[in-house]
């Protein structure tokens, strides 16, 4: 059993948010569009995403805390994350049946990368990691990128949190410019174990209100037809969520 004050962020160790940091041997936080994490020992922590297992789109994560505690943490991290629910093409297109597309799959991805978190001020937290993305059609490779993530977190005070994200994906092998950059601004506050997160978050959202198709033509063998569907975009998304931490 955890103290009320570890289900609180009464130090910079127990920011798990991006850091380097892990939950302690037992404990877990789960929220209602967060992840599920698991402390496997005070240095390795487990994660898997229930919302995503119903859809048919399991995401794992494992963090291991290279270490201990104290004011510089370095962690490296590895998640992965596959869609059963639709093969897709290239372009992201569900495709309708087999025949239309050789190449297509259910889309997954293989990201791995370190963290490095810095107890510059009492309360205050910075963290920042790089590594490399792999996304995968079945197991055909279909993309690389490295995306880059920092962060700044503020302990107001054991109950008040203050959290600043930043992530953006980039190609340093191509001429190709920064990608998917998103910048989010949360603040948190805890009920003992029960916490509130609410926020705003900065970037390129879409959604699919219809999803693009891809199918064979039925008048022409070999042929195909693609839909284009509908999406719509959003440069600025708001956040919240429903969290505990045990």
């Amino acid at each position: 059993m955890t103290s009320n004050a570890s289900a609180t962020w009464s130090d910079h160790a127990d920011l798990i948010y991006d850091t380097a940091f892990t939950l302690d041997q037992g404990e877990f936080e789960v929220g209602v569009v967060s992840p599920l994490m698991y402390g496997v020992n005070d240095r390795v922590q487990l994660s898997m995403h229930p919302i995503l297992l119903l859809i048919l789109s399991p995401h794992a994560g494992l963090r291991w805390q290279l270490t201990p505690t104290g004011p510089l943490g370095v962690a490296l991290n590895l998640e992965g994350t596959w869609s059963f629910l639709e093969p897709v093409d290239s372009e992201g297109r569900e495709v309708l049946d087999s025949d239309a597309c050789d190449g297509c799959g259910f889309p997954g991805s293989l990201h791995a990368w370190p963290t490095v978190s810095w107890h510059a001020a009492p309360g205050l937290l910075l963290s920042a990691g790089a590594g490399p993305r792999v996304d995968f059609l079945n197991l055909n490779h279909e993309d690389t990128a490295l995306v880059t993530h920092a962060s700044v977190q503020w302990i107001i005070d054991p109950e008040n949190l203050l959290m600043l994200h930043g992530s953006m994906d980039t190609r340093p092998w191509t001429s190709s410019a920064v990608t998917d950059p998103v910048a989010q601004l949360t603040y948190a506050h805890a009920w003992g174990v029960l916490h509130l997160a609410l926020g705003v978050a900065v970037g390129s959202f879409d959604l699919v209100i219809e999803p693009a198709t891809l199918s064979s033509a039925v008048d022409s063998p070999g042929s195909t037809v693609t839909s284009a569907g509908r999406v719509d975009t959003w440069n600025v998304f708001p956040v919240i969520d429903l969290f505990f931490r045990l």
